[in-house]
């Protein structure tokens, strides 16, 4: 991938994000972000950090590394599978160790 977009939309309180295959969606509040000329690393920019890393991860292990059910992917019907903690739970370690070496 030549090119990953991080789409921020910084509102007056809110927290999440959505990942796609070569961009993510990031919503945050105002205060979550520095500001002109600060240089502390304030936890609410940690924390969006961890966001933005998390949902960076997920681009591949979730859109590209993925349970065997749901490959290929079948948009008209739920698909279920007990290995979705799988993708989801290795976060943690993942997302949290990049974030606190880039801050």
């Amino acid at each position: 991938m030549k090119r990953f977009v991080f789409l921020v939309t910084a509102v007056g309180e809110g927290y999440g994000g959505l990942e796609h295959r070569a961009s993510t969606a990031l919503l945050c509040s105002r205060d979550d972000l520095p500001r002109e000329g600060e240089t502390e690393v304030t936890e609410r920019y940690r924390a969006f950090l961890g966001l933005a890393s998390h949902e960076y991860f997920h681009t591949w292990n979730v859109k590209r590394i993925k349970p065997a059910a749901f490959a290929p992917y079948d948009l008209d019907r739920e698909n279920y599978t007990t290995l979705l903690w799988a993708s989801r739970a290795s976060r943690p370690t993942t997302t949290i160790l990049p974030s606190s070496a880039a801050g």
